[in-house]
């Protein structure tokens, strides 16, 4: 698979020097200067970020579990991904064996690209969080999760105040923003924050709301 980055304007297109065997779900940074995407093997697969200013390609997660889903915080330093990799958020112990390794729960967690350093954002069990988008201010998330057995929308913030009583993100509360009997999938917010669209089947179609 490759990248391809095409001027809408005038149609001109190319394509990054980045070979993998499969790439999927690419994002571009506010600032412009990144695109962060997930590459992936037979063996895993990974949050990679291409530089388009020095050209440059890192594996910013580069360990056996499944990630998903980039999306980027505001300020361009922060890469936002679903992945199955539960409390494992450094390197992973030798005699670590992935067939004893629930794979099934995908829970957010957010990576700063300067240190590496990888947060857990959500923690809850018997369900599966992806499809992430940052507020404009970075202070909050919405994403898609299947809690109630249908995929729908959730709020969370991902700053603890001096009001909250919990000593990790992970531990704030999120809340259900829709209560939809069709799942929804693929959320994109707007730049101002103000406007939301998802995907959702409706009368036999698979449609884009707003």
């Amino acid at each position: 698979d490759v990248i391809y980055v095409v001027n809408v304007e005038t149609e001109e297109s190319y394509h990054l020097p980045v070979k993998l065997e499969g790439i999927e779900s690419v994002a571009w940074s506010p600032d412009s200067k990144k695109i962060a995407f997930i590459g992936h093997n037979a063996e895993q697969s990974d949050v990679y970020v291409y530089n388009l200013e020095t050209k440059q390609l890192i594996n910013a997660t580069n360990d056996i579990f499944s990630d998903t889903d980039p999306s980027w915080g505001p300020e361009s330093n922060r890469v936002f991904f679903a992945s199955d990799r539960g409390d494992y958020l450094s390197n992973t112990p030798e005699d670590f064996d992935i067939l004893k390794h629930d794979i099934t729960q995908m829970d957010i967690f957010y990576i700063e690209l300067s240190s590496k350093e990888i947060t857990r954002v959500t923690d809850w069990d018997y369900c599966a969080e992806r499809s992430i988008v940052v507020s404009p201010k970075g202070d909050e998330i919405l994403f898609i999760s299947d809690k109630n057995g249908i995929s729908n929308i959730y709020r969370k913030s991902i700053v603890i105040s001096d009001k909250d009583s919990v000593s990790s993100i992970q531990e704030l509360p999120a809340y259900a923003v829709t209560n939809s009997i069709s799942e929804l999938n693929q959320l994109s917010l707007s730049q101002d924050g103000k406007k939301l669209t998802f995907t959702s089947l409706n009368k036999g179609g698979y449609n884009i709301f707003l």
